[in-house]
């Protein structure tokens, strides 16, 4: 459970990959936790700090993080808000689902 507030919203959830553009409000924090799947975050707004395993990384607007699979880690803001886009490879069963964009295709 998030410690703050923060949104995810899914913009891609396929096989082989999940996206989801995440809004964390200044002084939120996300608690310690695990997943099956590479994780990369790529913050766009605000800063982010990231913490894996036992070291903490400062992300600023453009900095990127891998997280590798089954390593400890955690999110929190500091003073400001953050916008930041977070992939995982494969996909992410427990991420938002992506809204349905048609393919472009006609019958």
């Amino acid at each position: 459970m998030v410690r703050g507030t923060a949104i995810s919203f899914g913009l891609l959830q396929e096989p082989a990959i999940s996206c989801a553009k995440t809004f964390m409000s200044a002084h939120s924090e996300s608690p310690e936790h695990t997943h099956e799947m590479r994780e990369y975050i790529i913050v766009f707004k605000g800063r982010l700090v990231v913490k894996i395993g036992n070291e903490a990384h400062g992300l600023n607007e453009g900095d990127a993080v891998r997280i590798p699979p089954q390593v400890v880690h955690s999110t929190k803001t500091e003073n400001v808000d953050c916008w930041f886009l977070a992939i995982t490879i494969p996909q992410s069963s427990e991420w938002p689902d992506a809204p349905e964009i048609p393919d472009g295709r006609t019958q």
